[in-house]
């Protein structure tokens, strides 16, 4: 241990840790300790060197998804239906996967060679993710034909809304009545904020009323139909957007062996990498046994 001392090991470790893209590979440096044999050496510096190529060549491949990866893993090995972020999170991991074999495709080395054979092949399921979210993680309007049927039945209905609403308090000339000239929603229902003491003049509901009770939320019999169907719409809408996570979910957790296979190689890709630039920092040379 005093030799590793004399020789400045923990800072160089820093250094190394300094060069990788993900933290747990940084762990892993930070635990690095002398190779038992010179095979395991020659082997490191075989994986170092074909490395060393990669980041000549002026790309250094991302491996920041491995942070996320086992918050999802978890998930997915339990069969749980994903949420929005967390496919996110592996959209970012299949980019990721995509990118390194796309930097390493050209380079036929015999440990590059393998790791780009083995990676999982993640244009597919990063295709059915981009056909169900946008990049920043909502859900696309038209991830199905019925969700897409859906939303625009709810814009339809909104706008006849808000559009016998505003002919409501024209044609009863109820502008007195009203504490704000723009209607409002309440639980989902398309309301009018009335004044305090005036609700008696506007057949309704009462849905509910300000903290100052200034104002009470007065839902007009006129609209309560279509407040009906678009509450029903909005239920619909939300166990569609359910189906369809579940749906992907399943597909990912079929993948999931492929996936921790390809998290592993990401992990030693970003370590030899790291090396790899520390190396080239320093101009080192791979010592002969």
């Amino acid at each position: 241990m005093k030799n590793l001392e004399n020789l400045d090991w923990n800072l160089i470790l820093e250094k190394i840790e300094s060069f990788s893209t993900s933290e747990i590979a940084k762990l892993k440096i930070s635990s690095i300790k002398p190779l038992s044999s010179s095979e395991e050496a020659l082997t490191s510096f075989a994986e170092i060197e074909e490395s060393s190529q990669v980041i000549k060549s002026g790309v250094r491949p991302f491996m920041q998804s491995l942070d996320y990866f086992s918050q999802w893993n978890l998930r997915l090995k339990k069969k749980a239906v994903l949420k929005t972020l967390e496919i996110k999170d592996i959209r970012s991991f299949c980019l990721e996967c995509v990118a390194l074999k796309e930097a390493i495709k050209d380079f036929q080395t015999p440990w590059l060679s393998e790791v780009n054979n083995s990676l999982v092949p993640a244009e597919e399921p990063l295709s059915a993710i981009d056909q169900l979210m946008s990049p920043n993680g909502d859900i696309r309007p038209d991830a199905s034909e019925r969700l897409y049927r859906l939303l625009q039945e709810k814009d339809r209905l909104r706008r006849e809304v808000e559009s016998s609403l505003d002919r409501l308090v024209k044609d009863h000339q109820m502008e007195n009545y009203l504490q704000d000239k723009y209607f409002t929603s309440r639980e989902g229902r398309m309301v009018l904020p009335i004044r305090s003491g005036m609700q008696h003049f506007v057949p309704g509901v009462i849905h509910s009323s300000s903290q100052t009770k200034q104002t009470v939320f007065m839902e007009p019999e006129k609209v309560i139909p279509m407040n009906n169907r678009l509450r029903q719409i909005e239920v619909e809408i939300e166990e569609e957007i359910e189906r369809l996570l579940e749906e992907i979910s399943k597909y990912l957790f079929h993948l999931n062996p492929e996936f921790e296979k390809s998290r592993d190689l990401l992990e030693h890709v970003d370590f030899r990498l790291a090396q790899a630039q520390f190396s080239l920092l320093i101009k080192a040379q791979a010592c002969e046994f």
